[in-house]
Order: C-alpha cells, then sequence, then structure tokens
C-alpha cells in the first residue's frame, strides 16, 4: 500500500494578539482554497482590531510539502496586508540547523526576497510585534 504522506490541515488561532495560520501535512491544490479564505478573513474589516495592528504568521514549520498554489495564496495575502496601513504579515519555516523544505522550496521560486520568513514561528511572531510598534503613531 502505498504511503501518500500526511493529508493537509489549516488551523488558525490567535496567540497574544498574533493571529497563527498553521499549515501541516502536504498542502496543494485540495488545501489551497481553505488557506486563501482564511488569509482574506483575516484582513477583512470585521476581522481587524479597531485599535490595534492585524498580525499574521503564517507557520510552515509542520509543513511536509506545500505546491506553487500555496505559495502564490501566501504571497497574494502578504499583498493585501501591505496595502492596510497597520497589517502585518511574516512566514516561519522552520530549518534551524539545515535548509527546511519551506526554506528551500521558497527560496526557490523567489517568495523570500518578497516577503519576510522566520526560522521558528516565536522569531517571526516576536519581529511582528516589533515592526507594529515601531510604525504606531504616536499617543498624544
Amino acid at each position: 500500500m502505498a504511503d501518500w504522506g500526511a493529508m493537509g490541515m489549516v488551523s488558525v488561532n490567535r496567540d497574544d494578539g498574533i493571529w497563527i495560520v498553521k499549515l501541516t501535512g502536504e498542502q496543494d491544490f485540495t488545501t489551497v482554497r481553505e488557506l486563501r479564505i482564511t488569509l482574506d478573513a483575516l484582513f477583512t474589516p470585521e476581522m481587524r482590531p479597531h485599535t490595534g495592528p492585524t498580525l499574521v504568521v503564517v507557520d510552515l514549520t509542520h509543513c511536509q510539502f506545500f505546491d506553487s498554489s500555496v505559495a502564490h495564496v501566501i504571497v497574494r495575502a502578504h499583498e493585501v496586508a501591505q496595502r492596510h496601513p497597520k497589517a502585518y504579515m511574516a512566514v516561519a519555516v522552520g530549518g534551524r540547523s539545515r535548509e527546511s523544505f519551506a526554506t528551500r522550496t521558497l527560496r526557490l521560486m523567489g517568495v523570500t526576497q518578497l516577503l519576510p520568513t522566520f526560522t521558528s514561528r516565536q522569531a517571526a511572531a516576536t519581529a511582528l510585534a516589533e515592526i507594529s510598534t515601531a510604525k504606531a503613531p504616536e499617543v498624544q
């Protein structure tokens, strides 16, 4: 019996004010619709906080495989985030000691030139929090 790999899952939760979109298993055309809907929803006015920034980390650290359709949705979401004055997005790719599948794939696709990538979800969340604080207007 062939091993087709782990079925892809997309989950979302909010951790300390940061939306974490975690992709696990294998991500391709069968899961890309769910990912697109999830990321689109996070940048709608209903989901964005009225006072603070919208911070989103796409966590690929437990993703065993993804195809170009998934990378396209991630890049598109980053472009949407850039159009909002208080929305920021980063990608956690894993691979502390060696280049992870996610890092290698995004690099080969040229995506690492387009959006911030970090080796861990925590590093991405910390960077987003620092960026959003630095770009926040001063309260008078």
